[in-house]
């Protein structure tokens, strides 16, 4: 049986979009894009491969728009990480989505819950989700998701999506972070432990936000989510 955990960057107002590149989920006009690439460092990327290497290798469970925004970006990449991704298993879950274009990536079908509690029950690596917030949000209602891995970044934008659209409970699997300044924590919620990296490159700070007003979280249902 699989274990899902979820590895995320996060600010500390709980915000999950439009983490790497500027244009890269400008959804809701969210103008803050790529305000988690310049505090990734060598400590952030050996937490997520030690959990990776745990894990049996890299197994991906993503919605459609994180699964093209990512493998669409990295594929036109000179990277290792692309070769990686492409060599990953990937599962997709959406609602739009009728083929997926990169190797090693099966659609699942049906309703959420359902076809993501079949495929914990098979054997093989651990689920890694990344990204995804309408996804994970639906994951998380179900409570399907057993880890979290959340590197948090000293950072209040004041919009965009969230980890948590419907409601600020903590998740089971969820242990609180105090925000001390440090942005790459990483939290294994069942284990109850954090490993901690290097001091944030950059003292606290809030990003300009969209002007507009805050569109209403969307519903996410029982069905596959994108």
């Amino acid at each position: 049986m699989s274990r899902i955990y979820v590895a995320n960057h996060i600010t500390l107002d709980g915000v999950i979009q439009g983490l790497g590149r500027p244009d890269e989920d400008v959804r809701d006009c969210f103008t803050a894009g790529g305000w988690a690439t310049p505090r990734v460092d060598a400590a952030l990327s050996a937490a997520l491969g030690q959990r990776v290497q745990q894990a049996g290798g890299m197994r991906l469970l993503l919605g459609r728009r994180s699964y093209e925004g990512m493998l669409g970006y990295w594929n036109t990449q000179d990277s290792p990480f692309k070769d990686g991704l492409n060599n990953a298993e990937k599962f997709v879950a959406s609602r739009s989505a009728r083929s997926v274009p990169w190797p090693n990536t099966t659609l699942l079908s049906g309703e959420v819950g359902a076809a993501v509690a079949d495929l914990k029950r098979r054997p093989g690596p651990d689920l890694c989700v990344m990204g995804s917030a309408d996804l994970l949000q639906t994951l998380l209602d179900e409570q399907l998701v057993d880890e979290l891995l959340l590197f948090v970044h000293p950072l209040v934008l004041g919009s965009g999506r969230r980890m948590y659209a419907k409601s600020p409970t903590p998740h089971p699997a969820e242990q609180h972070v105090d925000a001390d300044g440090r942005h790459d924590r990483a939290l294994s919620g069942d284990r109850g432990s954090m490993r901690r990296g290097a001091p944030a490159a950059a003292p606290m700070a809030r990003l300009p936000s969209c002007r507009g007003p805050e569109p209403a979280s969307p519903q996410v249902g029982g069905t596959l989510a994108g």
